[in-house]
């Protein structure tokens, strides 16, 4: 589990100006044939939740 406080205390005052970035999350994943694929997901900072 993500502890959001920590995270949204340390972002730059310059960052939280801007309403345009996201947070990403690595998720392994196997394709039909078995191969791993890493897939990045984005996740909002300030809900800590993917955008589904």
């Amino acid at each position: 589990m993500i502890n959001k406080e920590k995270y949204v205390n340390n972002i730059p005052q310059e960052l939280k100006e801007h309403k345009q970035w996201l947070w990403f999350k690595i998720y392994q994943n196997k394709d039909k044939n078995g191969n791993i694929k890493l897939v990045k997901i984005p996740i909002s900072p300030i809900t800590c939740d993917s955008n589904d």
